[in-house]
């Protein structure tokens, strides 16, 4: 069987069969097939669906391996990965194709084994990438932008240990980057090299290739209002503090999981509600894996605002479904309604209890959304669409906030996309 196999602009591997199996090939999915390229490289095809007639369906990773035998004892190496919908610029006409953005740089990092590796990652824009930020933001569909240069030494291994290796990285660093990004970037095509022969012809021959189909979020689309940057040297500054924090905390906290979410809520083209929701579910993840106390969730997220020192009253000031200065006299009744459930003490001043104020209980203002919350999830009738998309906004800066806290410890110098968050304060207050 004789197939051909390309890369999409967005990251889709497809397939089309030139000449049919000669024998029987069985319905089902092969989780490996082996084979070879026309020039005799060998090639390993993962996950793979097939039938009798159609021959190979579809696949999710194909990797080729000129020479099996390939290996490195530390020396120098280099990958260029694809990388769909990154960023280097608020104003995509501002990122200069001829100029590469260093982005990140560890030296004497633990690579297991044994290993102590220098490694560096760059970004190179493509010559037209204006044009394909611009088309992500109109069509709403990501495509490539750029390559991810990936340099590295000390690490001793075959082509699989040292991919894996700078596959590990470039995860990292795709994800991290989401969270200032509004999308989340990834990489479908990988290339190694030797430095050795990169350079020394115009095409140098890669020792391996791996590509990949990937499932993107699309998020803002490219929008500039969530890329949480003004210029690009401020990210290779994000990077370079919130490295280790990401992947010290990121397993214990699922931040990947939240920051899926949070740009998920990005994403206009969905419903509010669903797109709230999403924020919602990653405050109450992060909440619940910060806190050892398995309270109930407006315990545990008072623990983790209250925690982090994270600054929520002003965000409550544009809240749309819970008692607020906005509205003097709601929040003084809501104040005596909780001095009464607390102390059993009725106030001499206390004014007649407004019908759409909460039911007597404690509730705690760092759970300032919950009126809304309950509304999508449960269907409480009582609070408008009007509140729900003010509750969004400010429970997305509060979100923005805690991970701000968490992946930088308030070490904020020199980021002034991430220094002032601010709600968008809507027309009906």
């Amino acid at each position: 069987m004789k197939i051909e196999i390309w890369l999409t602009e967005g990251g889709k591997l497809e397939i089309e069969t030139v000449e049919p199996p000669e024998g029987h090939l069985k319905d089902g999915v092969y989780g490996t097939l082996t084979g070879k390229t026309d020039q005799g490289e060998k090639i390993i095809a993962k996950n793979v669906l097939s039938g009798p007639l159609t021959g190979v369906q579809s696949l999710s990773t194909i990797e080729i391996i000129p020479d099996e035998s390939w290996s490195t004892r530390g020396e120098s190496v280099e990958a260029i990965a694809d990388v769909l919908g990154f960023q280097c610029s608020r104003h995509p006409d501002h990122c200069n194709p001829d100029s590469d953005l260093d982005l990140i740089e560890r030296t004497d990092f633990r690579a297991g084994g044994g290993n102590r590796a220098n490694w560096s990652m760059a970004f190179e824009p493509f010559d037209d990438y204006a044009t394909r930020v611009n088309s992500i933001q109109e069509y709403h569909n990501l495509v490539r932008t750029g390559n991810l240069r990936f340099e590295l030494d000390g690490v001793y291994g075959g082509v699989g240990r040292i991919s894996d290796f700078i596959s590990e990285r470039l995860e990292e660093i795709t994800w991290l980057s989401s969270y200032i990004q509004g999308t989340i970037p990834s990489t479908p095509l990988l290339r190694l090299y030797e430095p050795e022969s990169s350079g020394s012809e115009d095409n140098p021959s890669p020792v391996y290739v791996k590509a990949r189909s990937v499932q993107s979020n699309i998020g803002s689309s490219c929008r500039k209002r969530h890329l949480l940057l003004r210029t690009g040297r401020e990210l290779p500054l994000f990077l370079d503090r919130a490295y280790e924090n990401f992947i010290d905390k990121e397993e214990d906290l699922n931040l990947k999981e939240v920051f899926g979410l949070s740009v998920d809520s990005l994403n206009t083209r969905r419903p509010i509600d669903p797109r709230f929701v999403n924020l919602c579910v990653a405050i109450e993840m992060l909440a619940n894996q910060y806190s050892t106390d398995q309270g109930d969730t407006e315990k545990q997220i008072k623990l983790l605002v209250d925690g982090l020192e994270v600054e929520f009253k002003d965000l409550i000031n544009v809240t749309g479904s819970f008692p607020t200065e906005h509205h003097p006299r709601l929040y003084q009744n809501h104040q005596n309604q909780l001095q009464e459930y607390r102390y059993s003490n009725t106030l001499t001043n206390t004014k007649a209890v407004e019908n759409c104020l909460p039911a007597p209980q404690e509730k705690v203002l760092e759970y300032f959304w919950y009126p809304a919350r309950n509304k999508v999830i449960h269907g409480n009738t009582n609070i408008s669409v009007h509140n729900i998309s003010t509750d969004y906004e400010s429970l997305l800066v509060l979100v923005r906030r805690i991970l701000r806290e968490i992946l930088l410890e308030g070490n904020t110098d020199g980021l002034r996309g991430l220094q002032e968050f601010e709600a968008n304060e809507l027309a009906w207050f």
